[in-house]
């Protein structure tokens, strides 16, 4: 079996991804961050069954 998977890591990759195509908008910073889900976010992330 391969290592562990590091779900946090994944996580942040994955909102990484999602803010450079456009789907999240990030405002913010430290424990004031927050993200916003864009309409084509909405989209894109309801084939990946998220739910906004």
């Amino acid at each position: 079996m391969k290592k562990v998977a590091d779900i946090f890591s994944i996580g942040a990759q994955f909102i990484g991804y999602c803010k450079d195509v456009g789907w999240l908008v990030e405002k913010g910073e430290g424990k004031k961050k927050v993200w916003y889900v864009t309409q084509e976010g909405k989209e894109e992330l309801e084939k990946f069954n998220i739910e906004i």
